[in-house]
């Protein structure tokens, strides 16, 4: 029951985990009048406009209240309506998250804070959406290429030329790779105009005949344009009387928005060429527009002297103030212009600022934290090992007393035999012989049970041991690495001395070994009590480490039974 309880818990849990992310990576609306206008505000966005403007945005879900606040701003940028506000805007940004829409709604966000005059905050939008385009060339290249094309006109504004020039380009790539002729004339028109500023006529030439060529295939309006852009440029390259007959040509055939632009060069031309009277009409009728660009030209024209003489003299003081007005009312627009920039920029300054010291205390906060649980770990890893010693230690103590205890019964056993089966004069020897050999075993019983503290302390080599004359034979015979055969006069001198230093030595480890050690073991006791190391005992015997340590193990094995640690045989041996 509580394994289904468990892998109910944890269904529950992946599904819950599942609503959330799909619910953070929506990419469509769930009302159908939502999803009728995704698919028609790029071709009809005016209609979309008076759509959503019948849709109550209270009665809508959650994501789709602001999908419809995106398609909102998406449908008056594309029918051309200045944004006068970011508060749709952010809040489709505040919201949108991990959606694959979120990086059109930064291109939106762009768009928004060019028209209010936020170029440093829309550059940052237009770059976060070019950063979460799919490096694939052939994703989003409709939606690269807008972003491309509006970072440019943005850097041409701010005449930041060399800059925009690579966007421009990127957007023309992304056009010829998408098969868009229109888009393709806008975006060779912009780059044209970029070199025009930078005073590379030659190729902006190149780039206006390479639009014009397509837009001959496309539409009047966009030929027309194309041939106004070629006529703009012949008059910055002081060919004024060429920029005359192209532009004269187009004056009757453009649009009211294509007239003021022709009306303002034709103007220019006409009075470069010194065709004062011409350049008067032109003026005139560009005062007709209403466009205040237009006028701040027409007025300047108006009141130069070679054109005042074809003007109505009672007129030419009224042109002179319309001009001073107008002129200083253009020149305060910049200064307010400007002051806007600098205050967004500052605003950027301080923003990047914060974060930059948000980003630092929280990679200080990250290495804190990450010292903090290395730490942690390591004193964790150190008390799981120390423990795991002492259960060891432990459980070696036990097997070692479980071990001594049934010798004991063994011996106890074959005493109370062999008194039974002996004669009367032997069994008071036999009696004798057991009690020693109990009380041996006793003593090396509280030996074994002390074993855990003994293991503790260094075991300090007896000073009878250091100044004698076979410890100095030993240490000769380590520092040449000489070895010794088992008929060596050495060890007979060794267990002598030995004896002299624990006289119960020997009556102990035949009682523990009952007599099973063997020559070579019993000369690796002799070392052990003397206090030599094993690795100093492998150059005595001629022998691997290995050797040693298997001969120290069956060592233990004889005395206690048991399979011990060596180092456990070593610091009971060196204890008896």
């Amino acid at each position: 029951m509580r394994i289904n309880a468990m892998n109910r818990t944890l269904l529950l849990i992946i599904t819950t985990i599942a609503i959330i992310a799909c619910g953070c990576t929506r990419q469509h609306p769930s009302d159908p009048r939502l999803q009728r206008l995704t698919l028609s505000v790029d071709t009809e966005p005016q209609a979309a406009i008076d759509s959503l403007a019948a849709i109550d945005p209270a009665t809508l879900g959650d994501y789709d209240r602001h999908y419809y606040n995106f398609l909102t701003v998406k449908a008056r940028d594309k029918a051309y309506i200045v944004h006068t506000s970011d508060s749709l805007i952010l809040d489709v940004i505040n919201h949108f998250g991990r959606s694959p829409k979120m990086t059109e709604a930064l291109y939106y966000a762009g768009r928004v804070y060019s028209d209010l005059g936020d170029y440093p905050t829309a550059l940052r939008y237009f770059h976060d959406a070019l950063d979460r385009i799919s490096d694939d060339p052939e994703d989003n290249n409709i939606l690269r290429a807008s972003i491309a094309s509006q970072t440019a006109r943005l850097m041409l504004n701010l005449r930041m030329y060399s800059k925009a020039l690579p966007f421009a380009e990127t957007a023309l790539k992304c056009s010829l790779n998408t098969g868009d002729s229109i888009c393709s004339i806008y975006d060779r028109t912009l780059i044209g105009n970029i070199m025009v500023r930078t005073g590379n006529f030659g190729e902006a030439e190149k780039h206006y005949i390479k639009a014009l060529n397509v837009a001959r295939n496309t539409s009047t309006k966009d030929t027309i344009e194309a041939l106004s852009e070629l006529g703009t440029l012949q008059y910055e390259s002081h060919n004024y009387q060429k920029s005359y007959e192209i532009l004269s040509k187009l004056h009757d055939q453009a649009e009211i928005n294509e007239v003021n632009y022709i009306l303002a060069y034709l103007a220019k031309s006409c009075l470069k060429l010194h065709r004062g009277e011409d350049a008067a009409q032109y003026a005139k009728e560009m005062l007709q527009t209403g466009s205040e660009n237009n006028l701040r030209i027409a007025y300047y024209i108006l009141v130069q002297p070679e054109v005042r003489q074809y003007l109505d003299p009672d007129s030419i003081d009224y042109y002179f103030d319309k001009y001073l007005e107008i002129t200083e009312s253009h020149y305060n627009a910049h200064e307010q212009q400007s002051a806007i920039i600098q205050a967004s920029m500052y605003d950027y300054s301080l923003h990047e600022r914060m974060r930059q010291q948000t980003e630092n205390k929280k990679r200080t906060l990250s290495i804190i934290l990450a010292v903090t649980i290395s730490a942690l770990m390591g004193a964790f890893g150190m008390i799981m090992y120390l423990r795991y010693r002492y259960q060891k230690s432990k459980t070696d103590l036990l097997d070692v007393n479980y071990r001594l205890n049934l010798l004991n019964k063994a011996c106890s056993i074959k005493s109370s035999n062999t008194h039974h089966a002996d004669d009367t004069s032997q069994s008071e020897d036999n009696i004798n012989d057991d009690q020693e050999i109990t009380e041996y075993r006793n003593e090396l019983n509280e030996y074994i049970r002390s074993l855990d503290q003994l293991s503790k302390k260094r075991y300090s080599i007896p000073e009878s041991i250091l100044c004698s004359e076979v410890y100095a034979k030993l240490k000769n015979a380590i520092s040449q690495n000489k070895t010794l055969n088992d008929n060596d006069p050495i060890w007979d001198e060794l267990h002598e001395l030995i004896k002299k230093v624990s006289p119960d030595f020997d009556k102990k480890i035949r009682t523990l070994s009952s007599g099973r050690i063997t020559i070579e073991e019993l000369h690796t006791i002799f070392l052990i009590k003397a206090g030599v190391r094993p690795s100093d005992q492998c150059k005595l015997f001629g022998r691997h480490a290995s050797t040693i340590t298997f001969r120290r193990t069956s060592i233990g094995k004889k005395i206690m039974c048991g399979k011990l640690n060596p180092s456990l045989v070593d610091t009971l041996i060196q204890n008896l």
